[in-house]
């Protein structure tokens, strides 16, 4: 049998971009390049700025950008 997932982000999806602590937070808006999972890498390109950037998938439609990549 064949499974198939769900993905939890879709290309093209405007998805939440979340970077900060307990202490402070920053969120913005970006456009999902490709598709994953909970836990996978995408491509998020900042919708005001167009800068593409690597983030991890969090939530649904929610992703925390990498650091030092």
């Amino acid at each position: 049998r064949h499974v198939k997932y769900r993905n939890t982000v879709n290309k093209d999806d405007t998805v939440i971009v979340v970077v900060g602590n307990e202490k402070i937070s920053v969120v913005t808006y970006g456009l999902a390049m490709s598709e994953g999972q909970l836990g996978d890498m995408i491509t998020v390109k900042n919708i005001k700025s167009d800068h593409n950037f690597k983030a991890i998938i969090i939530d649904e439609k929610k992703v925390t950008p990498l650091t030092n990549m």
